[in-house]
């Protein structure tokens, strides 16, 4: 049981130390929005941030979510729809779901534009999802 401890604790921090070097990376580069990755790597790296790794992203795609309920989504490697459309991220609770920020793969972190509460998911697509479960890609479930 221990192991399995040190080892999602070990797999957390790789996730948040990757997402920390790609932001700090972007912030001295030409690409991005500096402010916005400063106020992303800011978040990252409070220790109370709760971090969740998209379901289906392989990694590419983590939502920080600060104390307060304000949230990012660190974006590493992650490309345009294949349709050429751009990708949302939705907030769904316990309504229908919100639009609460575009993706659209040149970014390195984006804000929702709401705050998430305690049992709310966050949906990364080109729609608006109609239903959350277990077979949903691209998902950041509170549990």
């Amino acid at each position: 049981m221990t192991l399995v401890v040190l080892a999602v604790a070990a797999g957390i921090g790789a996730l948040t130390l990757g997402a920390l070097a790609g932001l700090s990376a972007v912030s001295r580069g030409s690409g991005g929005t500096p402010s916005v990755d400063r106020q992303a790597l800011a978040l990252l790296a409070k220790p109370s941030t709760e971090r969740i790794a998209f379901r289906g992203s392989g990694g590419r795609l983590v939502l920080a979510i600060g104390s307060a309920g304000r949230a990012a989504i660190s974006i590493r490697g992650f490309e345009q729809s294949t349709s050429g459309a751009p990708y949302y991220a939705w907030i769904v609770g316990s309504g229908a779901p919100v639009r609460a920020a575009t993706i659209d793969g040149s970014e390195r972190a984006v804000f929702l534009s709401g705050m998430l509460a305690p049992g709310d998911d966050v949906v990364v697509a080109t729609q608006a999802p109609t239903d959350v479960g277990p077979n949903t890609p691209l998902v950041a479930s509170r549990d």
